[in-house]
């Protein structure tokens, strides 16, 4: 009795195993087709950095990962799941729009920290609020050691310690919006200075007005990519 009564508590922690492990996998694929199709409707407004930025970011989510349209093709094997019935717990509306809100205010303070470790010439500071990898225009896909390398060059070639904040772009044009089918990446729009100093406004990357595409990282958000608007 004792070792039929073991044989059926170790079938049902296994069935209940393979419940959860599909319904990690779903959610995983949805949010991953999610972030696939958000970088297309990017790519199609000519934002091509985000775009990629967000194709690769679903790649990284599902190992293997095949696009939706790529999916429905004859003979594509799809990596969707049986569906499970399984009762989710409801996030109100409200709760939904306190968290947006929470994740825009944090950018906001993301993007203030980038610009202080900009002026003052702070490697650190900046290097803590870009991702592993960075979407630059007219540059490429930067690690985060890359990009700080740049910088170091830039700040020893320049006086950008005497740069006040009206020197880089207008604070009153600073927008915040999430990510069109994502629950925790932001783009933060800001026109930039036409007074900047010749030796910024000369960087490939330079334009009247750039996007900054955010994503979270544990706790905390991070500049995964910029585009030029």
């Amino acid at each position: 009795m004792r070792y039929l009564a073991l044989l059926s508590l170790l079938a049902i922690s296994q069935v209940y195993g393979n419940v959860i492990d599909d319904i990690m996998n779903r959610r995983q694929l949805e949010l991953a087709d999610a972030y696939w199709l958000a970088g297309e409707r990017y790519i199609e407004l000519n934002k091509t950095e985000i775009g990629r930025a967000m194709q690769a970011r679903a790649r990284q989510l599902v190992p293997g990962y095949q696009p939706p349209s790529e999916r429905q093709m004859d003979g594509v094997p799809s990596l969707t799941p049986a569906p499970v019935e399984v009762a989710l717990p409801q996030i109100s509306q409200e709760e939904i729009a306190r968290r947006a809100a929470e994740g825009r205010r944090i950018v906001r303070i993301q993007f203030n920290r980038l610009v202080r470790g900009f002026l003052m010439e702070e490697i650190s500071t900046i290097s803590s609020g870009l991702a592993e990898r960075i979407e630059v225009p007219e540059v490429g896909n930067l690690s985060r050691n890359e990009a700080t390398r740049r910088l170091q060059e830039l700040f020893q070639d320049a006086e950008v310690d005497g740069l006040g904040i009206e020197d880089l772009y207008n604070p009153d044009t600073i927008q915040v919006e999430q990510v069109e089918g994502t629950t925790d990446d932001y783009v933060l729009t800001v026109n930039l200075s036409s007074n900047a100093p010749d030796y910024l406004q000369r960087r490939p990357w330079w334009a009247p007005s750039l996007s900054l595409y955010f994503v979270r990282s544990g706790n905390n958000w991070v500049l995964r990519a910029v585009s030029k608007n």
